[in-house]
Formats: structure tokens, sequence, C-alpha cells
């Protein structure tokens, strides 16, 4: 999982990672401070685990599932054996306890190690509600395959992790494009 690719980024294929449908299974995670959830995205968590993972909303139970925050998930075991057996690089993962749905399950809770330069607008300011013209430069990407912006928690997918994700037909799953372009010149 720290292992770095030596690939160059093709910015043009990275997708971004949500759930096919937020009407499936969603949970909340039960964190001593309301901070930890930003710390879980970002792989620096370092409290108490396994988390619990109190059920929101019932439904369907996919490989991806999701918490009441936008780009934190839990990951089914199958997701994690995808993500170790193509040695998909820039994760981690924190050990959970779903509760409230029958017999308690093990899960995972995706951290994201993988970083890159924050996503740009053409004024060269951070991405925000601008709607054109979204540019990430590939030379401050660290390599990883699953890593996000620092100007935003997406989580944003290379498309070697993005073919290997899609090939499992993992449930509840799926990884749009991300609607960016290199840094122009």
């Amino acid at each position: 999982m720290a292992s770095q690719s030596t690939s160059r980024l093709s910015v043009a294929e990275v997708r971004s990672l949500r759930l096919r449908s937020f009407d499936w299974l969603r949970v909340r995670l039960d964190l001593p401070v309301r901070s930890d959830n930003d710390r879980l995205l970002d792989a620096v968590y370092d409290g108490p685990v396994p988390i619990d993972a109190l059920v929101e909303h019932d439904g369907k139970v996919g490989d991806l599932v999701g918490t009441l925050w936008a780009a934190l998930f839990l990951v089914s075991n199958r997701f994690v054996q995808v993500l170790e057996q193509n040695a998909i690089t820039g994760w981690r993962g924190y050990d959970s306890v779903m509760k409230g749905r029958g017999p308690t399950t093990a899960w995972r809770i995706l951290g994201v190690t993988g970083r890159s330069g924050p996503v740009q607008t053409p004024t060269g300011g951070t991405a925000g509600l601008q709607p054109l013209g979204h540019y990430l430069d590939p030379r401050e990407w660290d390599g990883s395959d699953l890593f996000h912006p620092g100007s935003e928690g997406t989580i944003l997918v290379t498309a070697r992790a993005a073919e290997a994700i899609q090939g499992a037909h993992l449930k509840n799953v799926v990884l749009e494009p991300a609607g960016l372009e290199p840094l122009p010149n």
C-alpha cells in the first residue's frame, strides 16, 4: 500500500470514486472527535480501532458503503482483495465493525494516502463552484493509484486502478470521469 508508481499521470483518464446509489446501505461512524472523519480520509487517523459503523440508512449492501461524509467510504473484504491483488497504491484500511444490521460484520474504512497538488481553475485559483476548466498538474502527483488533490476530499483513481476495480464488478461502485485536464503550460 505504500509503493509508488513510476508512470506518468494521464490526467484526462483520471476517475472519481463514487457510490452508484445513495439508496443502498449507509452508515455513521462513531468517532470521538468530529474532525476524525477528515483524518480517516487523509489516512492519518491514530485513534482507537475498530471503529463502530452504525446503520443510518438500511438498504442493499454493496462493496462500497457510504458514510455521512461525501468521500469517506467503507469497503468490503472483496474490494480490499481487488486493491491488494492488483498492487493498487495510495490507500490504507482502518478496521471497522458494522452494527445495527444483524450479526456484526467487519469492514475497512478507506483512507487515502496518495496526494496530488490542488485542482486549479483557469485563473489559477483552487477549484470551487466555477463550472469550467478544472486542471491538475501531473508533476504534483505522488505516483499513487488512489489519491486526492490538496484542495478537496475527492478520491481520484488512476486509469490502471480504475481498470482493476471495474473489472472486478464491485457492487455500488462507480468510477466517473473526473473532468480534469493537465495544467496548461
